[in-house]
């Protein structure tokens, strides 16, 4: 659970609504002990149902307020602005509250972790950079690579 956590963190990405101009999920604050989000317009999302998108469990929010609400025009397209969120969300937001004080701290994980495991990885032969390409920038053809035997091998079966 921590790990997925924190690899959803780590990611740097600027959302679709952002390049549009629209509200992120970061505008809207969640109040935990109501379960519900407050939206930039002050309306209540309340929690609505519970789904599952690409195998993580999700609950969805909005509030009923959203067609008459007057930044609408900032908020989404839709008829209804509905906010997902994951069920160890907290634990995502504990570790982002870390990271936040400690703005080194990655820094820091790259240059003390990264490269051991990284070094590990190229010994048990699990390097992805080894594997795709050789140093020439040929592919390569091995069969425990890639599951086809190449051209000229003698395992290959006899044509008659």
């Amino acid at each position: 659970m921590i790990q997925r956590a924190s690899r959803l963190t780590c990611q740097n990405h600027r959302p679709p609504c952002r390049k549009k101009g629209l509200f992120t999920k970061a505008d809207f604050v969640y109040i935990a002990k109501d379960d519900e989000y407050k939206c930039p317009a002050g309306e209540r999302a309340i929690y609505r149902f519970p789904t599952v998108d690409h195998k993580l469990n999700l609950r969805a929010y909005w509030t009923s307020a959203c067609p008459r609400c007057p930044l609408k025009e900032q908020c989404s397209p839709s008829p209804y602005r509905r906010i997902r969120r994951w069920q160890h969300e907290n634990v995502r937001e504990a570790m982002q509250r870390r990271l936040d004080r400690r703005p080194d701290a990655m820094t820091i994980r790259r240059r003390t972790v990264e490269h051991v495991f990284g070094t590990l990885k190229h010994w048990m032969g699990i390097d992805p950079l080894l594997d795709s390409h050789t140093r020439t920038g040929e592919p390569r053809n091995e069969p425990s690579r890639t599951g086809v035997q190449p051209e000229g091998s003698r395992q290959n079966i006899r044509r008659r």
